[in-house]
């Protein structure tokens, strides 16, 4: 048997136990989409919640090719607030910046799947790129959860964010996707290319 055809059998088991997976991650209070293939062959995950500080590392992840960080230096316009809206850990944007770098397999003739969660104080949120987009969660207290899913190539990669509002967690899971990928991709329900997030300026 093909080194893709023993991952995507290896995928398809992952979904079959996904529930023993997860529950083998620890998952946060608002990690609401984790994508059926987190813990499958090459893959990883990494949160931010900021609760114990403006920390540039996560405060969970299991990345195999590295630590994922954020670029401090091209933070811009953010604070982090210890409490905030009725939450812990939250940074707050006035037109600002934040970018995180993810350390991943560089093989770009591949694809990779990129889920990105988001937890936000603006219910409405505008995803850059042309990525799949999931249903918004009403959280409560102002706060909404948000996801959406890219396809990009398989190398490492930076989310950023930028405009006003506030964030209190975000979740990024990615796998590489090895040839024929688009099998996988039909089979979960992907969409197309994209690789930033970017929050438009409220008029």
């Amino acid at each position: 048997m093909n080194a893709p055809m023993q991952w995507f059998r290896a995928v398809m088991l992952a979904l079959l136990v996904s529930g023993v997976i997860l529950a083998s991650v620890p998952v946060s209070a608002d990690d609401l989409a984790p994508p059926p293939w987190r813990g499958a062959p090459g893959s990883d995950w990494q949160h931010w919640t900021w609760d114990n500080g403006p920390n540039a590392v996560p405060d969970f992840w299991n990345n195999p090719y590295g630590t994922p960080t954020e670029n401090t230096s091209a933070r811009q316009n953010a604070a982090w607030n210890p409490i905030f809206g009725g939450r812990t850990g939250v940074w707050e944007l006035e037109d600002g910046y934040m970018e995180w770098y993810i350390p991943d397999h560089f093989d770009p003739q591949l694809e990779k799947l990129v889920r990105v969660q988001l937890t936000l104080n603006v219910p409405d949120w505008n995803w850059a790129g042309s990525p799949t987009i999931g249903p918004v969660t009403d959280l409560g207290d102002g706060w909404y959860h948000h996801w959406a899913d890219y396809v990009i190539p398989c190398q490492p990669f930076t989310v950023w964010i930028a405009g006003t509002f506030a964030i209190d967690q975000m979740v990024v899971d990615s796998v590489c996707v090895p040839e024929p990928g688009t099998m996988l991709l039909s089979a979960i329900g992907f969409g197309v290319v994209g690789a930033a997030l970017r929050r438009r300026r409220k008029a």
